[in-house]
């Protein structure tokens, strides 16, 4: 049986996935799970990035309301991959409201 942790990265994945392709960008699915970055994500002028999509992390009894200081290893350090967290349902964290499909940057 596929964990709901999985069910929920692969949601959230398939969710940055499409909005990055219906932004014009191409997408490119890294074929390991256990790999450093999700997939790529290339404009047309070839400018690439690497990136590694979260869900939000839910915290009990938090005024936070979800974790979203996920650090990268010094592998996506040194490799610059960029981490997007995907919220699959409506939360209000951090003062704000973030909708199903929202995207947060880190940083």
């Amino acid at each position: 049986m596929i964990s709901k942790t999985k069910i929920k990265g692969d949601e959230a994945e398939a969710l940055y996935q499409a909005f990055m392709i219906s932004k014009g960008y191409i997408v490119c699915k890294n074929v390991s799970d256990q790999g450093c970055f999700d997939f790529t994500v290339t404009d047309l002028d070839g400018n690439t990035t690497l990136i590694d999509v979260k869900s939000p992390a839910r915290r009990k009894n938090s005024k936070q309301g979800f974790r979203n200081k996920r650090s990268l290893t010094p592998i996506q350090k040194k490799l610059k991959v960029k981490i997007k967290t995907v919220f699959l349902e409506t939360t209000t964290a951090n003062g704000e409201t973030y909708n199903r499909g929202d995207i947060y940057e880190m940083e």
